[in-house]
């Protein structure tokens, strides 16, 4: 075992570094779980994939466990940038050269929160049909 740990871990803790922000405590989970299923007769490259399929199992079942989310790369921060100002659209809207029709795509989306779904629901037409008027309608808009 100690042989097989010192030619592996840092395998294992680079495949962690990758899943998680704590991943020295993923990678000691990882290394005792390879220890309990004794995989350690598997070639090097389904090796690889093995410890990576381990390592976000566990991760995983620690999220669910502590009903948390932690995130490996910080959000960038939007500072500077500004709140969309949903009268502007409402202007844009108005003022140009869509259709009535096309207004009413645009309208039912906004209404809807984008859940093509639930216009389906509403108007009984297509999800395809929906996001292509849509879409057309935004192009134009643009």
């Amino acid at each position: 075992m100690q042989e097989w740990l010192e030619t592996y871990y840092q395998l294992i803790v680079s495949v962690c570094k990758n899943i998680a922000i704590n991943y020295e405590d993923l990678a000691h989970d990882v290394i005792l779980k390879l220890n309990e299923s004794e995989q350690r007769d598997i070639p090097e490259e389904e090796l690889k994939f093995y410890i990576y399929i381990v390592a976000r199992n566990l991760h995983r079942d620690n999220l669910k466990k502590d009903k948390t989310c932690e995130l490996i790369y910080e959000p960038p921060h939007t500072e500077n940038k500004q709140d969309a100002d949903p009268y502007e659209y409402i202007r844009m809207i108005k003022q140009s050269d869509l259709t009535e029709l096309e207004k009413l795509w645009i309208d039912t989306y906004l209404d809807c929160g984008g859940n093509y779904n639930q216009i389906e629901r509403l108007i009984g037409v297509s999800r395809q049909t929906i996001s292509k008027r849509i879409r057309e309608a935004i192009n134009k808009l643009k």
